[in-house]
């Protein structure tokens, strides 16, 4: 029962007497960092996957995109093509209007000329 108490005591110890140098630090630091990259990059897509992929993370977000823009391009190709009938239409109506206007004048005439050609009783 009191080795289990003196345990803490006993690591601390062996703590304080396995002291390493700057240079000894540096270099496993530099061991374990290299060791993390090398078990990290057994993980990352290389070659083909690497581009399927890319592909897939950003293929939504290239998909969005091109959504809302072929949007935006059909929204102005709309509104244009509105535009461009308005003006149409008003010059049509315009025409149309004095095309009956002519019609009128022309059927009052013609009725004037029946009117007074037809003999009265």
């Amino acid at each position: 029962m009191q080795d289990t108490l003196s345990l803490p005591g006993q690591y601390q110890d062996a703590d304080e007497d396995m002291k390493l140098r700057d240079d000894d630090k540096d270099w496993l630091q530099n061991e374990i960092a290299s060791q993390i990259e090398a078990s990290v990059d057994e993980f990352r897509p290389h070659g083909w996957r690497r581009i399927a992929h890319w592909s897939r993370e950003w293929g939504i977000s290239g998909a969005l995109i091109t959504a809302f823009i072929a949007l935006l391009a059909v929204t102005l190709g709309a509104l244009y093509q509105s535009f461009a009938h308005v003006k149409e239409e008003t010059e049509f109506r315009t025409q149309t209007i004095d095309h009956f206007k002519e019609l009128d004048r022309d059927l009052l005439a013609i009725q004037t000329l029946l009117s007074s050609a037809q003999p009265t009783k």
